[in-house]
C-alpha cells in the first residue's frame, strides 16, 4: 500500500474522532470511518504474519493510539470500564480486521454503515462501565 494510502486512512480518522467531543462518540467516528472506507482501509490494515505487517506500521499505530486515546478519556470520565487501555484498543482494531470488514459488509447487504452498528453494539456493550460496577 502507498504511503499517500496510509495517510489519507490516518487523517481520515483522526479528523473523524476530533470532531467528536465524547469519547463514545469518538470510538463510533473512527469504526464508521474505517467501515465506509471499507476494503481500502482494510488491506491497510491486513497483516501477512505475525512478525511482518503488510501495513504501514503507522497506520496501525496511530488508530492503536487513537482508540486509546478515546478509551482512556472514557474511563476517566466513568464511561468505559476499568482495564489496560492499549489492551482494549487493540481488541478494537481486532474488530476492524479486512476480514471482519468483507465478512460483515457481505452479510449486512452490502451497507457500510449497517455492519459499523453490528460491530459498535458489541464493542460498546463490552466497553462500558456496566451497572454493576456502578454501585460497588
Amino acid at each position: 500500500m502507498s504511503h499517500a494510502a496510509c495517510r489519507d486512512a490516518q487523517f481520515y480518522a483522526a479528523e473523524a474522532a476530533a470532531a467528536e467531543a465524547d469519547p463514545l462518540a469518538q470510538l463510533r467516528a473512527i469504526v464508521h470511518v474505517q467501515y465506509r472506507r471499507g476494503a481500502e482501509s482494510a488491506a491497510l490494515l491486513a497483516r501477512r504474519n505475525p512478525e511482518e505487517s503488510a501495513v504501514e506500521p503507522d497506520l496501525y499505530v496511530s488508530l492503536h493510539a487513537m482508540l486509546g486515546a478515546a478509551i482512556s478519556t472514557g474511563q476517566a470520565n466513568g464511561q468505559i470500564r476499568p482495564a489496560d487501555p492499549a489492551v482494549l484498543a487493540a481488541i478494537c482494531l481486532a474488530l476492524l480486521d479486512p476480514h471482519t470488514i468483507r465478512n460483515l459488509a457481505q452479510l449486512s447487504g452490502g451497507c457500510a454503515d449497517q455492519a459499523a452498528e453490528h460491530v459498535l453494539a458489541v464493542l460498546l456493550d463490552g466497553l462500558m462501565v456496566s451497572p454493576a460496577h456502578c454501585n460497588d
